[in-house]
């Protein structure tokens, strides 16, 4: 069986004094304007409103290893 190994994971939220989309991981902020308007288009298909401050979008990513 595989295992996974968690290579990045990090917050993203919604960063006012910028007025921008942010994924904070380790010690810095990057931009992440492009996921957010993905993931509204998807929810406006789904009849749901689109993100608003406040809401929480986890990104994860893993990697599967050999073991």
């Amino acid at each position: 069986m595989k295992r996974q190994k968690t290579v990045i994971e990090g917050r993203v939220a919604y960063d006012v004094e910028n007025d921008e989309w942010v994924m904070y991981i380790e010690d810095g902020f990057v931009y992440m304007g492009d996921l957010y308007a993905a993931v509204n288009r998807r929810l406006a298909a789904a009849g749901e409103p689109p993100l608003v401050a406040g809401d929480e979008l986890e990104v994860k990513l893993r990697r599967a290893g050999t073991g």
